[in-house]
């Protein structure tokens, strides 16, 4: 095990987790940070296809990250966010047999109102609806996310079946991923909760934010089978909601001819242990990269495994751009000093480093050679791998991947962008310290 370095250092993951964090990422993966790092790397070298233009790229993926493989009949990035959560109301308004969400959290606001009205609208004109909705037991226990969802429970006199996730094998893990399907056969997937930061619906600009549409019966079935399997683990896990049917899967044929795949990350609970998909894929894409890598992504705090993966790429003379949050603009001011921390540190490896200005950045997703894309609800923060339930798209497609390329230059060209080191303000505390040494995984 390595010791804490003198220096900003420390709070990249120069220490293998211990403590509190060996206990979320170590017992259930049986991986230190760099016991998973050597295995990617191991894997990533040992696989069939080194670089993007391998014709096998796409099933050599699939092998690594183990994901559910699709091809969809339409994708369409939702990058305005009245308009993302239109598509909403729109599928919701229009579905006959099923309304399944999977979130991290409803607020009690506009948005999370809106939803609750449109769901029982729509069960007022097809009382068969099967609605279902999984949310985080640690934020719907919060006064500002309860109101909502007893509401759908009370008016739908319980055809409204909700699961507060938990897990009682790991308490400190969460359920982050966000995802909706309607009737087996439409999907909005991305990064964005049920609330007026991320709908912008109150009337203001708030966050900077990403969803897409994907539409497809062979595509969303795969989609629906990864909300059934949450849906049913907690079923057996979760004693409140046992009395709750189990929903039984059928995943039905291509109907489309854009290439997918459906990563789910899975911390550990009762009934599985942890994997690590989504980060095997994150490394897998960056270093088979061989000219571009764009990211965007709220909160980057390098781990060993992503601090490798880019030093590797531009080793290779890949040219990657950075965009993540400023202090100025993260909305969880703990986190700021550890993003620009890392933003610096991404710096010194020479990528190109953009940080937002004004509103929170929340987005996450990267366009790896213009051509393949990820896409979800996953940052590059140690707790996506170690302690929160993750999904995310990969489209194998140059048109969309150059169709969200654009929305990228657009958010970079009112960054700011530093230049060398200095650029970047850190302010380091005594928390820090604690944090990024005992408590890495919770960053």
């Amino acid at each position: 095990m390595n010791l804490l370095k003198v220096g900003d250092t420390y709070i990249y993951g120069d220490i293998d987790s211990y403590g509190l964090s060996f206990r979320a990422l170590g017992k259930r993966s049986r991986f230190s940070w760099y016991g998973l790092r050597r295995k990617l790397r191991s894997e990533v070298k040992k696989s069939a296809c080194q670089d993007l233009d391998c014709p096998d790229y796409y099933s050599d993926f699939s092998s690594i990250t183990n994901s559910r493989k699709a091809k969809a009949k339409e994708i369409q990035w939702l990058t305005d966010m009245p308009t993302a959560f239109a598509k909403r109301w729109e599928l919701i308004s229009k579905a006959e047999r099923s309304v399944y969400i999977l979130t991290w959290g409803v607020y009690d606001d506009i948005t999370g109102t809106t939803m609750a009205e449109k769901i029982l609208d729509r069960l007022r004109e097809v009382p068969d609806l099967d609605v279902r909705i999984i949310v985080d037991q640690k934020v719907a226990i919060l006064e500002k996310h309860r109101a909502v969802l007893e509401r759908l429970e009370r008016e739908s006199e319980g055809k409204v079946k909700i699961i507060r996730w938990n897990t009682t094998q790991y308490r400190l893990h969460v359920n982050h991923r966000k995802l909706m399907v309607t009737d087996g056969e439409h999907i909005i997937l991305g990064g964005t909760n049920y609330g007026d930061n991320y709908s912008h619906l109150a009337g203001h600009q708030y966050w900077r934010d990403i969803d897409a549409y994907i539409h497809g019966f062979g595509v969303a079935s795969q989609a629906q089978a990864q909300f059934a399997e949450v849906w049913n683990e907690q079923i057996i896990e979760n004693e409140e909601v046992k009395h709750f049917t189990k929903i039984q899967t059928e995943i039905f044929p291509d109907d489309g001819d854009i290439p997918v795949q459906l990563l789910d990350h899975n911390p550990g609970n009762k009934t599985r242990n942890s994997d690590h998909n989504i980060v095997s894929g994150v490394y897998k894409l960056i270093v088979n990269a061989k000219k571009t890598i764009d990211i965007e992504n709220a909160y980057v705090v390098l781990d060993p495994i992503l601090r490798e993966g880019l030093k590797k790429a531009v080793k290779k003379g890949v040219k990657v751009r950075l965009f993540t949050n400023s202090n100025e603009s993260i909305d969880v001011p703990f986190l700021g000093n550890f993003v620009a921390s890392s933003a610096k540190k991404a710096l010194s490896y020479g990528v190109d480093v953009y940080l937002k200005k004004g509103t929170t950045l929340h987005s996450k997703f990267m366009i790896i050679d213009d051509k393949i894309t990820m896409m979800g609800s996953h940052n590059l923060h140690p707790r996506s791998q170690a302690l929160d339930g993750e999904n995310v798209i990969v489209v194998f497609d140059k048109k969309l991947s150059l169709d969200l390329k654009k929305h990228f230059e657009n958010g970079i060209a009112e960054a700011l962008h530093p230049t060398k080191e200095s650029d970047i303000d850190v302010h380091k505390a005594l928390i820090d310290f604690i944090y990024g040494s005992l408590l890495f995984d919770h960053l």
